[in-house]
């Protein structure tokens, strides 16, 4: 590898216990045999409207385009995809992933938007 660079990141031991919970729970019901009457009834696409209010709000983006982003979750088929993804997704600390960062050998930069209300700068430094 001759450079790499980081991109909003995911975070460890930096998410507040409320999307470790949601997180969690994502994950488990993707991973269950019954993901598929999970993503019939779970409001998915309203959990992520409710994550993206301020940006909303704050007029990164419009209705719209919400709208268009996440009408594919309304979908049971949609949403069963989004469990999918998350069935991949562990929460836990990996404590391995922070050890090795010092031992990149290429030049890296670290991108990290400074809006970001998830993932603050903070995590980045």
């Amino acid at each position: 590898m001759r450079r790499l660079a980081i991109l909003n990141s995911r975070a460890h031991r930096t998410f507040v216990p409320a999307w470790y919970a949601v997180f969690s729970r994502a994950g488990s019901l993707g991973r269950s045999p019954l993901a598929g009457a999970f993503a019939k009834v779970l409001p998915l696409a309203g959990i992520k409207d409710a994550a993206l209010r301020k940006p909303l709000r704050d007029g990164v983006f419009d209705r719209e385009t919400l709208d268009d982003y996440l009408g594919w979750m309304r979908d049971p088929e949609g949403a069963r995809w989004v469990l999918h993804c998350f069935s991949q997704y562990r929460v836990p600390a990996r404590a391995d992933l922070a050890a090795g960062l010092g031992d990149i050998p290429c030049p890296t930069a670290i991108v990290w938007g400074t809006g970001d209300d998830y993932l603050r700068t903070t995590i980045a430094e």
